[in-house]
């Protein structure tokens, strides 16, 4: 099956040959053999197939008043749909903002291929069995002066001195937005220059030189990352009635996405609507009192099969707080067991009615330690009646771990407190039944869920150059069954928080508002028979 590549941009990839003067025709297109997207594809051979989009005169999103369709916003949805299925688009655009946004700053450079980026990430029907395109951005080549002898009043079209200032700003603006969105990206003024006749179109040589380095970049890097991430796919887009979205878990179709400060989202998955059909504070909901210790991040939130009062709704285990110390009552971040109830009208309440704690302390007796330095993540098992505390040696941010040693993950087992005693439960190092660690480095702890008696853990922040990676930890074997790092290109750079299992697939949500399905097989081959 051939990897099918739309190249979409202005006239350097439509393949415009720079005129001389202004008396001569306009329309004039290299050949085959000298348009870079033609070349790459030549170049690629067997297994690619090259779709030149290339359009005279198109903008990111900034229309011309003197010729229709030059905003590529416009025209993308459409470009996508005709070229369906889809496993990589390239994105070749900004030159010509610099003169439809006669006003335009460098602060204001992001936002055209921002809006492109959104759109295509919305449309995964156009990629391949329903996965979203993967996306390259390009950053365009410099706006320059041209040869005295040829039309010299182009550079003063596209703002003389401050244009040139702009187009030079392209690679990195446009190399923190991939790495931001988790794209793909390659500069075209490292292989590629304008020619003399205008100063603005690429000249022959420039083409095939770029084209041959596009192939090579999708060979060498794009296409073995898109080979990695094979299988997961882009399940739904959710609006987040908060910034930032954090622990997940799915019951009876539904996907109940918790927010920061404890507010919880209801989303209808089967029909994969994007707007919550309730939403609604936590009995733990805590906005920072008495100071911000306490605010409930809800960083991490399962359901077990434990009922209440005869709810149909199981109770919610979820791990609440944000402090990394620990008061009286132990550590700051605690397990609230939530009852949510659903009343005759369709909306959702929640109701506290446990909240269990770790007090490090007491003296805690060898083989034993510590379980954490005080972010847990909780984990009920409630068919089996335990619960699990989660956490690491250290704190697992860059520079928190001692020189000369590595990190590590403990997992501490527990007796699972009786909900129907309520209150406040503190547990001690007597409490503990067991315990076992698994030396790691991978950084930067999110959520997780446990399933069949296993606790797949996320964790990084591409936005901090945290990358985005899954461990998967055996409860009975006591060992890190599955690592998965750098997963993120195949998460588009977001910021992955919690997980879920949905129809024999994991769902990932990210804090800006993305559910992935995750395949068991990929991240263990052996893992395909837990659906």
């Amino acid at each position: 099956m051939d990897m099918r590549i739309l190249c979409y941009g202005d006239s350097n990839t439509y393949g415009c040959i720079g005129r001389w003067s202004d008396s001569e025709p306009t329309g004039g297109r290299y050949d085959a053999d000298h348009r870079w997207p033609a070349v790459m594809g030549k170049t690629l051979g067997e297994g690619y197939h090259v779709i030149e989009g290339g359009f005279n005169g198109r903008s990111t999103i900034y229309d011309d008043p003197s010729a229709y369709g030059r905003n590529g916003e416009t025209t993308l949805v459409r470009s996508l749909a005709e070229n369906a299925p889809l496993d990589l688009v390239c994105i070749l655009l900004g030159t010509n903002d610099l003169v439809r946004n006669k006003t335009i700053t460098e602060d204001e450079l992001p936002t055209g291929i921002l809006r492109l980026i959104g759109i295509i990430r919305q449309h995964p029907e156009y990629g391949r069995e329903g996965v979203c395109p993967k996306i390259l951005l390009m950053a365009p080549t410099e706006v320059v002066p041209s040869d005295p002898k040829g039309r010299t009043g182009v550079y003063a079209k596209f703002r003389g001195d401050i244009g040139r200032a702009l187009s030079h700003r392209f690679k990195d603006v446009y190399s923190k937005i991939a790495k931001e969105q988790g794209c793909y990206f390659l500069n075209a003024a490292d292989y590629a220059h304008p020619g003399p006749a205008d100063g603005v179109h690429l000249d022959p040589d420039s083409q095939v030189n770029l084209g041959k380095a596009m192939a090579k970049y999708v060979s060498e890097t794009v296409a073995p990352n898109m080979r990695e991430s094979a299988g997961i796919r882009h399940y739904m887009t959710f609006h987040r009635p908060l910034r930032s979205a954090q622990g997940m878990d799915i019951y009876d179709d539904k996907a109940f996405i918790l927010y920061d400060k404890g507010y919880c989202g209801v989303y209808d998955l089967r029909n994969k609507q994007s707007y919550p059909i309730d939403f609604f504070p936590l009995g733990s909901c805590n906005e920072g009192t008495p100071d911000r210790n306490y605010l409930n991040h809800a960083n991490s939130c399962m359901f077990g099969n434990l009922h209440r009062n005869g709810n149909p709704i199981p109770l919610l285990y979820v791990t609440a707080g944000t402090g990394t110390g620990y008061d009286a009552d132990g550590y700051y971040y605690r397990c609230a067991v939530e009852d949510i109830t659903k009343d005759a009208e369709g909306r959702y309440h929640s109701e506290l009615v446990q909240t269990i704690t770790y007090s490090p302390e007491a003296e805690v007796k060898a083989p034993f330690v510590n379980p954490c330095w005080g972010c847990p993540a909780f984990f009920a098992d409630t068919d089996k009646g335990y619960l699990y505390i989660f956490s690491a040696r250290y704190r697992t941010k860059r520079g928190c771990t001692p020189e000369g040693e590595h990190n590590a993950y403990i997992i501490t087992k527990f007796a699972l407190p009786d909900v129907a005693k309520g209150g406040l439960v503190k547990l001690t190092a007597a409490d503990i039944l067991d315990q076992f660690s698994v030396e790691s480095d991978v950084p930067f702890t999110q959520g997780g869920m446990l399933f069949k008696n296993r606790i797949y853990y996320t964790y990084g922040c591409p936005k901090a150059d945290y990358p985005v990676a899954i461990q998967v930890f055996d409860l009975e074997k006591k060992t890190l069954e599955v690592e998965r790092t750098d997963w993120s290109a195949a998460f588009y750079g977001q910021e992955i928080e919690c997980l879920g299992v949905y129809q024999g697939e994991i769902l990932c949500n990210t804090c800006v508002g993305s559910l992935f399905a995750v395949p068991f097989g990929t991240l263990e081959e052996d893992l395909c028979t837990m659906k």
